[in-house]
C-alpha cells in the first residue's frame, strides 16, 4: 500500500483544454468510468486517499487509472493493476532501476511523463513498455537515447521531446520518423531541427495531426512544403522568427485540413502578401494565434484576411502593429463564431473599436489587457455572452469600468491586475455579479472594506491578491473565510502577510490551493495553522526564508492530500489552473 506521504498520488486534477498565446493545448479527455469503478471514483478525495493509506477499500486501487507521483520510492505501482497513466516529472527520486521495473509493475501503462535526464539504460527500459502510447521526455537527450525510441514504433502515438537541444537534427529525424503510428509530436525548442528532419518526419509519420515547432529556427519554406503530405490539424510555429511570406504560403497551399495555426512572436519578415495566403484556409481554420507576430504587415493587410476566415472561433492579434479600429471592426463583422479574442496591447485601438465587439454573439473570453489608453466608456457595450474578461494593466480604468463589467450576466472570471485607479467602491459593483467565480485584484489598493463587498458572491472560488499590501492583515483574511465557495487563494509577494493572517485564514477549511510565495514574515508557527484546512492539496511557499523543510514535511504528514509546489533546489512549480484563472 501507499504511505501517507505518497497519498497525493491518488487522483490528479482533471485535464483542461485551453487556447493560449503561442500554443493550443488540445488534450483528449479520459475515458469515462462505468459500473463499480465509477462509484468508487465518485467518492470524496479524502475517502479515496484513506483507502490507499489504510487499505479500507481495496477496489479503489483497482479503479485508479492515473497517478501523479511526488516520490516514486513510496509507491508500489503493482498495487494499481488498472494503471494507465503515470506522471513522474515532479519526482526527483526516479531512477533507471525504477524504469526497469516499470514494465513489470504496470503492464497496461499507456502514458508516461518523466523529468530529468534519461540515459541509455533508461531508454532501453522504455522499449519494454509495449502498450505505451504517450511519452513525454522533455529536456536534453543525447543521440543514443533517441536511437532507442524506434523500439516503441508499434504503439507510440504521441511524443514530446521539447527542449531536446543536445540531439542532432539527424537523430531527431531518425527517432521520430520511425514512429509510423505517431499522431502528435512536440519538438519545440529542438534547436538542431531543420528541413531534412521535417522531410523524414513527413515520410515516416503519415498519420501526424499535431506538430509543435515552437522555437525551432533552422527549418525553412522547403521543410514546410514537405509537411504538406500530412493530415495536420494543428501546427504551432511560435517564436520562429525566420518565417517568411513563402512559409505561410506553403502552409496555406499544402495543409488544407489545418484547424489551429500558432504564429505567436513569429515571422519578423511576414508582410501583407503572406497574410493574404491564409485566406486559403477559409474552409478549415478555427484557431489563429498571431500575437506579436508578422511585424511587416499593415492594418489594411490584416483587415483583409478576416472576411475569408469566417469559421474562426479563437483569435489572438494582441500586440500586432496593425490592430486598429478598422481591423477590430472587420473581425466583429465577419468572424461571428468567435468564442475567444485577444486584442491586448493594441495601442492604435480606441473605444470605438472595442464597442464594435457587441456584434459577436458567441464571445466568451476577451483579453483587453495592456491597453494603457483604454477608458471606462470602452466597456459600455460588451457582448453579454462574455464569461472571462482580462483588463490587466489598463491603468486608465476606474470604478466605472468595474460597474460596466458587473453588468455582464455570465461573467465568471475578471482579471484587473495593476489597474491602479480601482478602489473599494469598484468592488461594491462586482459584489452584485452573482456569476463571478475567479477574481484577480493583484497590485491594487483594495482594503478590508472592499473585500467585504465580495461577501455576496456565493460562487467565488478563486481569488488572487498578489502584492495587495492593504488587504493582507488578519481581519481581511477572516473576511475571506466568509466566502463559502473559496477554494484557491494566491496571496504571494505580500510583505505584511504574517502568522496572524494564516491563523485567520486557517478557518477557511474548504481551501484546496494556497500560494504564499515571497511572504517573508510567515514562520513555521503560521504554517502549522493550516492543519485546520483538511482539503488543502496545493501549497506554494517559494522564497519564504523562515520556513524550513522539517515544518513542510510535518505539514504534509498531517495533510495527506497536500502537494508542495516548492521543489528543493529548484524554482517553484506551477500552481493549478484554479489559482491562475481559467
Amino acid at each position: 500500500m501507499v504511505d501517507s506521504a505518497a497519498a497525493v498520488a491518488a487522483l490528479p486534477d482533471g485535464q483542461t483544454a485551453r487556447f493560449a498565446a503561442g500554443a493550443a493545448l488540445l488534450r483528449k479527455p479520459p475515458m469515462p468510468e462505468r459500473g463499480p469503478a465509477a462509484a468508487i471514483l465518485a467518492l470524496p478525495d479524502a475517502l479515496l486517499t484513506a483507502s490507499f493509506v489504510k487499505g479500507f477499500l481495496q477496489p479503489a486501487n483497482d479503479a485508479v487509472r492515473s497517478l501523479t507521483l511526488r516520490r516514486v520510492s513510496s509507491v508500489r505501482l503493482a498495487d494499481f493493476p488498472g494503471l494507465r497513466e503515470v506522471d513522474a516529472s515532479g519526482a526527483e527520486d526516479w531512477s533507471e532501476s525504477w524504469l526497469d521495473e516499470l514494465a513489470g509493475q504496470a503492464p497496461l501503462l499507456e502514458s508516461l511523463k518523466l523529468g530529468g535526464p534519461l540515459t541509455l539504460v533508461g531508454a532501453e527500459s522504455l522499449g519494454r513498455l509495449r502498450r505505451l502510447q504517450r511519452l513525454d521526455l522533455a529536456g536534453p537527450l543525447p543521440d543514443g537515447v533517441l536511437q532507442r525510441l524506434p523500439a516503441l514504433r508499434g504503439s507510440l502515438r504521441s511524443v514530446s521531446l521539447r527542449e531536446c537541444c543536445a540531439a542532432s537534427g539527424a537523430s531527431l529525424a531518425l527517432a521520430v520518423g520511425s514512429l509510423a503510428l505517431l499522431e502528435e509530436a512536440d519538438l519545440s525548442m529542438c534547436s538542431q531541427l531543420g528541413d531534412s528532419a521535417l522531410e523524414q518526419l513527413a515520410a515516416g509519420c503519415p498519420g501526424l495531426t499535431k506538430l509543435d515547432l515552437t522555437g525551432c529556427e533552422l527549418y525553412t519554406e522547403a521543410g514546410l512544403r514537405h509537411l504538406a503530405r500530412l493530415p495536420l490539424r494543428t501546427l504551432l510555429m511560435s517564436a520562429c522568427c525566420q518565417l517568411t511570406d513563402g512559409c505561410l504560403a506553403a502552409v496555406a497551399e499544402g495543409m488544407t485540413l489545418l484547424r489551429c495555426l500558432g504564429l505567436f512572436e513569429a515571422g519578423e519578415g511576414v508582410a501583407d502578401e503572406g497574410l493574404a495566403s491564409l485566406a486559403r484556409l477559409s474552409g478549415s481554420l478555427t484557431a489563429l494565434d498571431m500575437g506579436y507576430s508578422c511585424w511587416s504587415h499593415t492594418a489594411d493587410g490584416l483587415a483583409a484576411i478576416f472576411p475569408k476566415l469566417s469559421n474562426l472561433q479563437m483569435l489572438n492579434i494582441g500586440g500586432c502593429e496593425g490592430t486598429t479600429d478598422a481591423v477590430v471592426g472587420a473581425v466583429a463583422q465577419h468572424c461571428r463564431q468567435l468564442t475567444m479574442l485577444d486584442i491586448s496591447e493594441s495601442q492604435r485601438m480606441t473605444a470605438a473599436g472595442v464597442r464594435q465587439l457587441a456584434q459577436l454573439p458567441c464571445l466568451l473570453e476577451l483579453n483587453l489587457g495592456w491597453n494603457i489608453r483604454l477608458r471606462d466608456e470602452s466597456l459600455e457595450a460588451l457582448p453579454p455572452s462574455i464569461t472571462k474578461l482580462d483588463l490587466s494593466f489598463c491603468g486608465e480604468l476606474t470604478d466605472r469600468a468595474l460597474a460596466h463589467a458587473a453588468r455582464l450576466p455570465r461573467l465568471a472570471s475578471c482579471i484587473v491586475r495593476k489597474c491602479n485607479r480601482l478602489s473599494d467602491e469598484g468592488l461594491r459593483a462586482l459584489g452584485r455579479c452573482a456569476s463571478l467565480e475567479h477574481l484577480d485584484l493583484s497590485y491594487s489598493s483594495v482594503t478590508a472594506a472592499g473585500l467585504a463587498h465580495l461577501r455576496p458572491l456565493r460562487r467565488l472560488s478563486s481569488l488572487v491578491l498578489v502584492d495587495c499590501l492593504r488587504a493582507v492583515h488578519p481581519p481581511c483574511m477572516m473576511l475571506l473565510t466568509e466566502l463559502p465557495a473559496l477554494r484557491a487563494l494566491d496571496a504571494s509577494n505580500n510583505k505584511r502577510l504574517d502568522d496572524g493572517c494564516l491563523q485567520a485564514l486557517s478557518h477557511a477549511s474548504q481551501l484546496t490551493a494556497l500560494s504564499l510565495n515571497s511572504c517573508g514574515k510567515v514562520t513555521e508557527r503560521g504554517l502549522m495553522a493550516l492543519v485546520r484546512c483538511p482539503s488543502l492539496r496545493h501549497l506554494s511557499v517559494d522564497r519564504c526564508p523562515q520556513l524550513g523543510g522539517g515544518a513542510l514535511r510535518l505539514l504534509q504528514r498531517r495533510l495527506v492530500l497536500l502537494r508542495l509546489a516548492r521543489r528543493a533546489g529548484g524554482p517553484a512549480a506551477a500552481m493549478p489552473a484554479a489559482i491562475q484563472g481559467y
